[in-house]
């Protein structure tokens, strides 16, 4: 949706924020960067509460929020929400609303998000990380759900991921889901042989330092 220059230059100063939050190590300083872009992009709410972008930015500014509060969670969740009802292909707050549910340990909710996430979009924007993040997290997701996962499209997608260039892959995106999911998974059955199990492991040990781990089953494989 298009935005007016004062609408756009708020928008900016949030996402400016965020990003300063992102790199701040001072927890306090951290707390303050959020809150500031949460009343900023409360305000972009208020002014046009009929933009999923503007929603979905107000749910990102909560997400960012370093207190693991119920209050939080709620928030993140109306806002994502709201932006979804508004533009229910809005492929950034479909994620997000995929994300905190993951990290709430609903992986029933959040895999239908990561299934939905458009995958040539993400290329097109030269975003393809997001793309390899959100069929991770679905396979994650299985997993933990104790669904069964088909290893041939597991497979496809270690090496689509080990087929990047390591320089395009930012740090969000090193599989650490996968490799906890593994250790987990280890300690439920205790055996690394088992698919798809013997297939993560393989596939970490491939990305190295990127997703080495100190458990002791899994360390023991290499």
């Amino acid at each position: 949706m298009a935005m007016d220059a004062e609408h756009d230059a708020l928008y900016a100063d949030v996402e400016r924020l965020l990003n300063a939050e992102s790199n701040s190590d001072d927890d306090d300083a951290k707390r303050d960067l959020v809150d500031t872009a949460i009343s900023k992009a409360a305000a972009l709410v208020q002014q046009s509460p009929n933009n999923a972008d503007f929603h979905h930015l107000h749910g990102l500014a909560w997400y960012h929020h370093p207190d693991k509060t119920n209050a939080r969670l709620t928030n993140i969740r109306s806002a994502l929400q709201r932006a979804l009802s508004i533009e229910p292909q809005h492929h950034f707050a479909n994620q997000y609303i995929g994300y905190i549910n993951f990290d709430v340990g609903d992986y029933a909710t959040a895999k239908p998000h990561f299934d939905a996430t458009d995958h040539v979009f993400f290329e097109s924007i030269d975003q393809k990380w997001r793309s390899l993040k959100a069929i991770e997290l679905a396979f994650v997701c299985q997993l933990r759900l104790n669904q069964p996962v088909d290893t041939d499209a597991l497979n496809q997608f270690f090496a689509s991921y080990l087929a990047e260039e390591r320089e395009t892959i930012p740090n969000t995106v090193v599989p650490l889901e996968l490799r906890r999911c593994a250790e987990w998974l280890f300690d439920q059955n205790g055996n690394t042989n088992a698919e798809p199990l013997h297939s993560i492991v393989n596939f970490l040990h491939a990305c190295g330092d990127l997703a080495r781990s100190d458990h002791s089953g899994l360390r023991a494989t290499r």
